[in-house]
């Protein structure tokens, strides 16, 4: 089947199902009482990370469908499935377990038991190894790219502070992946397209990625990174990301933004000012 219409089969199976889902969705968690507290304590839905989640799996079927998927989409899709799941966990029963490295592990035993935190780290760190096992090398370097994954991961969760922020860095590292590294973009559309059609109502605060969304993108960020470059550009890329996790715990990702002028301009684009 010629490439531009399984790409179109592929965008428009993951728009549509986008499409439907981004009413539905956050009106189910609203009925069900579901709301967070955003920046500004509004109270929302964290219903985005859903609705990429969902609408990402309609393109992946439309894509098994037309064409039989290798091992690495399919532990790509593994992957994405496990960080979502987890992560809603966290949006729906972790409202105390913090962020970073402090909030996960600082206080992870209590008298109920290991934080929703601990477990996320946990087991979007095993589905970096099961995606990080479909390429080809030795056991150190499958350990190396899938630190890179997990910790791409918890990064994006960090950046989810203000609207619109963690799509934006999501689509920047797509392209940037895309253009450098040049992995088969067929593997990621559904990803990209679904975080597309949910960009503008996350800009709005209509409704919120949660920790669904942002350990979903952010886990598919260091997968289109790592399971793409050679182990040297993935082990460089390991450094950054954990350079950039420590760093969180010293300083304020939104701090910085704010005080740069072009990284503030980027950070406020499409959305409404505060």
């Amino acid at each position: 089947m010629p490439l531009t219409v399984l790409v179109l089969s592929v965008v428009l199976t993951t728009s549509t199902a986008s499409w439907l889902l981004q009413d539905s969705v956050p009106h189910a968690l609203e009925r069900s009482g579901m709301l967070r507290a955003n920046y500004k304590g509004a109270h929302v839905a964290p219903a985005l990370g859903i609705v990429i989640a969902l609408s990402a799996i309609a393109g992946y079927s439309m894509l098994a469908a037309l064409t039989r998927a290798d091992e690495r989409t399919l532990a790509v899709v593994l992957g994405m499935v496990v960080s979502a799941f987890i992560g809603l966990l966290d949006d729906v029963a972790g409202r105390d377990s913090g962020k970073g490295f402090h909030g996960h592990f600082g206080r992870p035993f209590s008298a109920r038991g290991v934080s929703t935190g601990v477990l996320k780290a946990v087991f979007v760190s095993l589905a970096a190894v099961i995606a990080s096992r479909s390429v080809f090398g030795p056991p150190w370097q499958v350990l190396l790219r899938a630190a890179g994954i997990a910790l791409t991961a918890n990064l994006f969760n960090l950046l989810d502070l203000r609207p619109g922020r963690c799509i934006k860095v999501y689509l920047a590292v797509s392209a940037l992946a895309a253009v450098s590294l040049e992995f088969d973009v067929l593997k990621y559309a559904p990803v990209v397209v679904g975080a597309v059609m949910v960009l503008r109502a996350d800009l709005q605060a209509r409704a919120m990625l949660g920790d669904c969304g942002s350990n979903l993108l952010g886990f598919v960020a260091g997968c289109q990174v790592t399971l793409t470059a050679p182990i040297w550009f993935a082990a460089v890329w390991l450094g950054a990301v954990l350079i950039l996790n420590v760093a969180s715990e010293k300083y304020s990702f939104t701090s910085v933004i704010e005080s740069n002028r072009v990284l503030r301009w980027l950070d406020m684009l499409g959305r409404v000012d505060d």
